[in-house]
C-alpha cells in the first residue's frame, strides 16, 4: 500500500473513532473542541499541530471521555513525525490502560509497526503476527506486510514469505481468488519473496494476477515491469522458451534494471543456441539500446562475462568484465564482476594483478563488498601477508554487520580468516575466544573442521593436551584422512604417555589410507609423521614386528637426494629406531646396517653415539670381534660424549680379548685402570685384566690383579668376586695349597659375604686333594653346620660321608646319608645315596662290604624280575655257598631267591641252570643228597650243550653213587657217554661207577 492511500485510510478510521467518541461523550465543550481541532489537523496531515492539540487535551482533561482516543491519535501523529519512542509510549498506554478506546484493537498493528521502525524486529514480529488471527482487512494485511519486512531484516527469508502465504495462497498452494487485487502491495511483496526462494511457478501465478489488475493504478510502472519479468521467468521455467523470449524482448526498452535483466535472459537463451551469432546480436542490441545508461549496461555486461567464464571462455569473459571495471567511476563495480576478473588473473598466474584489482576497488568503493574483502583476505593469506589478510577479514565482518545476507558462506569464511590471522600473529587467547564464540553461535559454516584444528593447536601451545586431543578427534570425525591433524593428535597422545592409544589410533588411521599414499610417494609430511609416531608407540609397547612394518614404509637414505629438508632432519631418528627394533629382535646384522646408515646421514644426531655403541653390541653378539672392537673404539673416542665413552672403552677391551688379542686388551684395560679422573669402569677393567691373565696362563699375575682390585676398591661389587675367582683359579690350576690360602683371604676380607660357603667348600676340596682328609672334614663340617641353605652342602656331605666310611666311622657317615636322603631327595637319587645308606646299615649290622652291597642290590633292583637282581642273587649265592665267606646265617635266606631264579628257566635258562647248581651244592652242605642230585640233573638239563653240562652230570653221578642209586647213576652215565664220549668227566664217571662194582 502506498503511503498516500494508507493516510487516507488512517483519516477515515480516525473520523469514525471521533464520531464514536462524540456520541458517547458527556464531556465539556472545551475538550470536544480540542479533539475536533486535533482531528482536523491530523486529516490535513499537519501532524505537528495535531500532536500539540492531542497532548493539550490529555494534559488538561485527563478524565475526558476523549482521552483514550486522544492518546491513540497522539501516538499516530508522533509516528508520522518519526518520534517513534513517544509514539510507542502512547500506543502501549492505550493497549494497557484505555480499554474503552475505539482504537484499542488496532494497537498490535501500531505497536508492531513502531517497533519495526525502531529496529526491534524480533518483538515487532511477535506482535504483528498476532494479526494473522484476525479477519483480513487493509490494516491487518499492512501489519502482516510489516511483519514480513521484519523477518527479512532478521535474515529469516522463509518466514518472511510464510507470514504472507495464508493471505494469498491456500494450503495446497493455489491463489485465493480476489486477494491479489484486494491487497496488491502485499501480493507484490510475496511474489518477489517466492521468486527469490526459487518458487518461480507460484511467483508467476501471482505476477499474472497482479497484471490483470494493473489498470487500477495500484502498482507503479516499475512494479508492473517487475511482474512482467517474473511472469516471463515462470514461462521460461515451464519450458516455453520462445514465449519467454518474446516476453523478454518486450522488456528490453526502459531505463530501469529490468531492461538489463531482460537482456541478460535473452543472452542466456542465445548462449544455449548452437550459433554464436544470436548471443552477439543480443550484445549489440543491448549496447545500442542501453547506450548512455551504464547503470543498466553494467549488470548486463556482468552477466555476459560470468556466463562466458562459466562456459570456459575466459578471454571473452575478460573482455566484458573489463568493460564493467572501466565503468567503475560512473557505476559501482558489481562484486561478482570483480571476483571473476580476479579469478581470471589468478588462472594466468598473476597474483599481483589480482591483488591490484582488489586494492583499486577498495580505494574507490565505499562501502566495499564483504565478498571482495573476504577474497582479498584469502589471497593475502596465501601470499603470506597475515596483517593485511587479517585487516580485510575484520573489515568484511564490520561492513557486513548490518546486512541481511550476513548468514552466507562469506561470513563463515571471514570468521575463519580472522581467526587464522590472529593465530598466525600469536594472539592465541583472542583467537581461542573467537573460535568459542563462532562455534557457540553456529556460524562456522563449512569451516567448522578448520576452527577445530586451530583450537587444538592453540590448546597444544597452552599445554592443554587433553583439550587438544578432544579438538583433533572432533576434526577427524569430519576429515578422517587428514594426516597433518592425525599427526598433531598422536603427538599430543605421545606427550600424555598414552602409547596404546597412539598405537591403536595410528594403525586404524593407516588402515583407512590407500596403499599408494602409505608408500609416501610425495613425502607427505603429515603421513610420514603419523607413521613415525605410530612406530614409536609400537616400540614402547614392545610391538616390534608391527612397529618395524610401519617404520619400514618410510623413505630411507637411498633416496636422500630427493628428500625434503624437513625429512632429512627426521631420517636419522627413523633409521635409529628401525635399527633399535632389529637390535631388540636380535637381528644384529640388520641392526648394524641401519645404525651405520644413520651415521652416514648425521653423526651429530643426539642418538648417533648410541647407534655406534649398539652397533658394537650387535657385532659382539654375532661374534664379529673385529667389527665390535672397531665400533666400541669409535664410540669411546666420540665427541661430544653422551655418556657411552667409558663403557665403550671397556667393551673395546672385551672385544679385543674375545678375538684373542690379549696384549691389546691388557693395554686398554691398563689405560682404564690408570685413569684417576673418575672412570666408573676402573674396577671392571682390573677384574677383566685378571680374567685375561688367567686365560693366558699367568695365574699368579691374575691373582695379584684380583687382590689389587679388592685392596684398592673394596666397595666394588667385583672385589669379592675377584677374590673368590682368585682361589678358584688356583684350584683349577691344581695349586691347591695356594687355592686354600686364597679362599682364606677371601673369608677374612669379606666375612659376611654370601659366598663364604663356597670358599669353605673349596678349602675342604683343596685339603682333600692334598690328602689332608682331617682338614677337609673340618672345613666341610663348618659348611654343613652353619650354611644349611648352601648349594655346596650336599656335595660336602657326600664326600665327608665317604671319608668317614673309609675311616671306619660308619655311624657318622650313616647320619650324613640319612640327612641327605631326607633333605636332598633329588640329588640323593642321582648319586645313589639311598643304596649307600642301606649298604652301610648292613655293614654296621655285621655284613661284609661285598655281601651288604649284594643284598642292597637285590633289594633295590627288583630281585628276580630284573637281570641286575638275578646277577646279584647268583653272585651272593656263590659267595655264601661256594666261597662260604659270608655270614652263614644268611645262607638259608638265599635259597628262596635261588629257587625263584630256577623257576624263571623259561626266559633265563643259563641263570636258572647256575641257580639250580648252587641249590644242589647247598643241599650237599646240609646233607640232603637226594635233593642235591635232582638239582644237579636239572642244572645239567638247563645248561644245554655248554661246558657246564658234563660237570653237572658228573656231580649228579657222585651224589647218586653216594646214595647207592647205581641204576640212576648209570642212566646219567649213558647220557654222558652219548653226548660227551671223549670228555674227561665221562671217563672219570665210568671209573667211579666201576670202582664201586669191584
Amino acid at each position: 500500500m502506498t503511503m498516500k492511500r494508507f493516510v487516507v485510510l488512517f483519516l477515515i478510521i480516525g473520523l469514525g473513532g471521533a464520531l464514536y467518541g462524540q456520541a458517547q461523550s458527556r464531556s465539556t465543550q472545551s475538550d470536544r473542541v480540542l479533539f475536533r481541532i486535533a482531528e482536523q489537523r491530523l486529516q490535513a496531515q499537519d501532524f505537528a499541530v495535531a500532536v500539540q492539540s492531542y497532548q493539550r487535551l490529555v494534559d488538561e482533561y485527563p478524565s475526558s471521555s476523549f482521552t483514550p482516543d486522544a492518546y491513540a491519535r497522539l501516538g499516530m501523529g508522533q509516528y508520522y513525525l518519526g518520534n517513534f519512542p513517544e509514539a510507542l509510549k502512547a500506543f502501549r498506554l492505550v493497549q494497557d490502560r484505555y480499554r474503552s478506546s475505539a482504537y484499542r484493537n488496532q494497537m498490535p498493528f501500531w505497536i508492531g509497526s513502531t517497533l519495526y521502525r525502531m529496529g526491534d524486529y524480533e518483538e515487532a514480529v511477535q506482535i504483528l503476527e498476532t494479526l494473522g488471527n484476525l479477519d483480513l482487512n487493509e490494516l491487518v494485511v499492512q501489519g502482516l506486510l510489516t511483519a514480513s519486512y521484519s523477518h527479512s531484516a532478521l535474515g529469516n527469508m522463509e518466514e518472511s514469505a510464510g507470514v504472507l502465504r495464508p493471505v494469498f495462497l491456500t494450503a495446497e498452494g493455489a491463489v485465493i481468488p480476489g486477494r491479489v487485487g484486494e491487497y496488491p502491495q502485499a501480493a507484490f511483496r510475496l511474489m518477489n519473496l517466492l521468486y527469490e526462494a526459487d518458487a518461480v511457478p507460484q511467483a508467476g501465478i501471482i505476477a499474472e494476477k497482479l497484471l490483470e489488475q494493473q489498470s487500477r493504478g495500484d502498482l507503479s510502472p516499475l512494479q508492473i515491469r517487475s511482474a512482467h519479468f517474473i511472469q516471463a521467468e515462470a514461462v521460461q521455467t515451464a519450458g516455453e522458451t520462445e514465449r519467454a523470449r518474446t516476453m523478454y524482448e518486450g522488456l528490453r526498452s526502459g531505463s530501469d534494471g529490468i531492461s538489463s535483466l531482460a537482456y541478460q535472459r535473452l543472452f542466456q537463451l542465445a548462449v544455449q543456441s548452437p550459433s554464436t551469432e544470436d548471443d552477439q546480436r543480443i550484445i549489440r542490441l543491448a549496447e545500442a539500446d542501453l547506450a548512455g545508461k551504464p547503470e543498466i549496461l553494467v549488470p548486463f555486461w556482468t552477466k555476459v562475462g560470468s556466463e562466458e567464464y562459466r562456459n570456459n571462455r575466459s578471454s571473452v569473459a575478460e573482455l566484458y568484465l573489463l568493460k564493467v571495471w572501466e565503468a567503475r567511476e560512473v557505476v559501482s563495480t558489481p562484486p561478482e564482476a570483480l571476483l571473476y576478473l580476479i579469478e581470471i588473473e589468478l588462472s594466468s598466474g598473476s597474483m599481483e594483478r589480482a591483488l591490484a584489482y582488489i586494492e583499486t576497488y577498495l580505494a574507490a568503493q565505499e562501502p566495499p563488498s564483504p565478498l571482495v574483502l573476504v577474497r582479498g583476505s584469502e589471497l593475502y593469506l596465501q601470499k603470506g601477508d597475515v596483517v593485511r589478510s587479517l585487516n580485510l577479514a575484520q573489515r568484511a565482518l564490520q561492513e557486513g554487520a548490518g546486512r541481511t545476507d550476513n548468514s552466507g558462506s562469506w561470513v563463515s569464511k571471514a570468521h575463519y580468516l580472522v581467526i587464522t590471522g590472529l593465530y598466525l600473529q600469536g594472539e592465541l587467547d583472542v583467537a581461542f575466544n573467537r573460535i568459542a564464540a563462532v562455534l557457540s553461535q553456529g556460524i562456522e559454516g563449512d569451516y567448522g573442521p578448520e576452527l577445530l584444528e586451530i583450537r587444538g593447536r592453540i590448546q597444544r601451545n597452552r599445554g592443554d593436551l587433553e583439550g587438544a586431543v578432544s579438538s583433533f578427534r572432533q576434526y577427524l570425525l569430519m576429515r578422517p584422512q587428514d594426516a597433518q591433524v592425525e599427526s598433531a593428535m598422536l603427538r599430543s597422545l605421545l606427550e600424555l604417555g598414552r602409547m596404546e592409544q597412539v598405537f591403536d589410533t595410528g594403525r586404524a588411521f593407516l588402515a583407512g589410507v590407500p596403499e599408494v599414499t602409505k608408500r609416501l610417494q610425495d613425502y607427505d609430511r603429515g603421513m610420514i609423521e603419523v607413521q613415525y609416531q605410530t612406530g614409536l608407540a609400537g616400540i614402547h609397547l614392545h610391538e616390534f614386528d608391527a612397529a618395524d612394518v610401519i617404520l619400514s614404509r618410510l623413505p630411507d637414505q637411498g633416496e636422500i637426494e630427493v628428500l625434503p629438508q624437513w625429512y632429512r632432519r627426521l631420517l636419522p631418528s627413523v633409521l635409529y629406531y628401525r635399527g633399535w627394533i632389529a637390535y631388540q629382535k636380535a637381528d644384529d646384522a640388520k641392526a648394524i646396517r641401519l645404525f651405520q646408515a644413520m651415521l652416514e646421514v648425521d653423526t651429530n644426531h643426539p642418538q648417533a653415539q648410541e647407534a655406534a655403541y649398539l652397533s658394537g653390541w650387535a657385532a659382539y653378539r654375532l661374534g664379529d670381534w673385529n667389527s665390535a672392537a672397531g665400533f666400541f673404539e669409535g664410540t669411546a673416542l666420540w665427541e661430544p660424549d653422551r655418556g657411552y665413552a667409558q663403557e665403550a672403552q671397556f667393551l673395546h677391551a672385551k672385544a679385543l680379548r674375545a678375538r684373542g688379542d690379549s696384549a691389546a686388551a691388557l693395554a686398554v684395560l691398563d689405560q682404564i685402570w690408570s685413569d684417576q679422573g673418575g672412570n666408573s669402569f676402573r674396577d671392571d677393567a682390573m677384574f677383566e685384566k685378571a680374567g685375561v691373565l688367567s686365560e693366558i696362563g699367568r695365574i699368579s699375575e691374575s691373582a695379584q690383579a684380583y687382590k689389587t682390585l679388592a685392596v684398592t676398591m673394596p666397595a666394588s661389587p667385583l672385589a669379592a668376586l675377584g677374590m673368590f675367582n682368585r682361589g678358584k683359579n688356583f684350584f683349577d690350576a691344581g695349586s691347591f695349597e695356594e687355592s686354600r690360602s686364597a679362599f682364606q683371604d677371601f673369608r677374612e676380607m669379606f666375612p659376611g659375604h654370601s659366598w663364604i660357603d663356597g670358599a669353605l667348600f673349596y678349602q675342604g676340596e683343596a685339603s682333600y686333594r692334598l690328602s689332608q682328609n682331617g682338614a677337609a672334614l673340618l672345613y666341610w663340617q663348618r659348611l654343613i653346620q652353619e650354611y644349611r641353605q648352601s648349594s655346596f652342602r650336599f656335595e660336602a656331605m657326600r664326600i665327608s660321608a665317604e671319608i668317614l666310611r673309609e675311616q671306619g666311622e660308619g655311624r657318622r657317615a650313616l647320619s650324613l646319608y640319612n640327612e641327605m636322603v631326607t633333605r636332598y631327595p633329588r640329588e640323593s637319587e642321582a648319586e645313589g645315596i639311598q643304596t649307600l645308606l642301606e649298604e652301610l646299615s648292613l655293614v654296621i649290622a655285621g655284613l661284609s662290604e661285598r655281601e651288604a652291597s649284594l643284598w642292597v642290590t637285590i633289594e633295590n633292583s627288583g630281585g628276580v624280575d630284573q637281570s641286575a637282581g638275578r646277577a646279584a642273587i647268583l653272585e651272593l649265592g656263590r659267595l655264601l655257598v661256594l666261597e662260604q665267606t659270608g655270614r652263614g646265617v644268611n645262607r638259608a635266606g638265599i635259597v628262596p631267591l635261588l629257587e625263584k631264579v630256577v623257576a624263571s628257566s623259561d626266559s633265563n635258562p643259563a641263570e636258572a641252570s647256575e641257580a639250580s647248581y648252587l641249590l644242589a651244592e647247598y643241599n650237599i652242605m646240609i646233607e640232603n643228597f637226594g635233593q642235591a642230585a635232582v638239582y644237579f640233573v636239572n642244572a645239567a638239563e638247563l645248561a644245554g650243550s655248554g661246558d657246564q653240562q658234563p660237570v653237572y652230570y658228573y656231580r649228579a653221578i657222585e651224589v647218586l653213587r653216594r646214595l647207592n642209586r647205581r641204576s640212576d647213576a648209570n642212566t646219567i652215565l649213558e647220557d654222558m657217554q652219548a653226548l660227551y664220549p671223549d670228555h674227561e668227566l665221562t671217563a672219570r664217571a665210568e671209573a667211579l661207577l666201576n670202582e664201586g662194582q669191584n
